[in-house]
């Protein structure tokens, strides 16, 4: 993904959020709702994918 793509989604991202409290829109991929211990992230550019970061720790060894 372009940088400037990658831009283009997370503004959609952040303006949906804004707007509505919900990030998640038309041609988004869906981004799982969180609370206050969620260890969850989002990784966009490439691929989208959704992890929490035990996950990523152990992938990045």
């Amino acid at each position: 993904m372009a940088h400037y793509d990658l831009f283009r989604v997370m503004i959609r991202y952040w303006t949906n959020f804004a707007a509505t409290g919900d990030p998640n829109g038309s041609g988004l991929h869906e981004c799982p709702a969180c609370g206050p211990n969620c260890r969850r992230y989002m990784l966009l550019g490439g691929c989208h994918d959704t992890s929490d970061s035990m996950s990523y720790a152990r992938s990045s060894r």
